[in-house]
């Protein structure tokens, strides 16, 4: 597996506190959605909108300076997937991590138009997402009333996809 650089941000003001790490893309997201969190508290020069005052922009009618999440294909040109069973664990975990999907389906990866774009059927999906469950890369559970199973990525699965692909 490749040594891919893992940033760490961390910030404290009074009692609150945040720590958190991974890859650029996480932590540079994160960061930015922190530091909102703490804006009426940060020193000047942490504020988003660097020097200005965040009164001063209110004033003016400025939004706060935001980072935009990175786009599916983004993150995945990032991770760089070799294998139908990579993909799905990227696409997983730009689920969990950017769209606040702490399950998806099989039907969820394929709305997603990559696999189509891949030249990849919903049967070679569906056993890719079989050989990771086999692997213990994902986990799957079966959601109350829904007509397919669900997935979320296991520890490894996320490590994997961290450290990136070994084949």
């Amino acid at each position: 597996m490749t040594n891919e650089v893992q940033y760490q941000f961390g910030l404290r003001i009074g009692d609150k506190e945040i720590q958190l790490g991974g890859d650029k893309i996480f932590v540079e997201t994160q960061m930015e959605k922190w530091l909102q969190l703490f804006a009426k508290d940060l020193p000047a020069d942490l504020q988003p909108g660097g020097n200005i005052p965040a009164a001063t922009r209110a004033e003016a009618g400025a939004a706060p300076a935001q980072r935009r999440p990175p786009t599916l294909v983004e993150f995945i040109k990032t991770k760089e997937p070799k294998e139908i069973t990579d993909m799905i664990l990227v696409i997983g975990l730009y689920m969990e991590r950017f769209q606040q999907k702490n399950l998806f389906t099989r039907t969820d990866l394929w709305q997603t138009q990559i696999f189509h774009r891949l030249g990849k059927s919903e049967e070679e999906v569906q056993q890719a997402l079989v050989d990771l469950v086999n692997k213990q890369l994902l986990a799957d559970s079966e959601t109350m009333g829904a007509s397919e199973l669900s997935y979320a990525l296991t520890f490894t699965g996320e490590q994997v996809v961290k450290e990136g692909f070994n084949h």
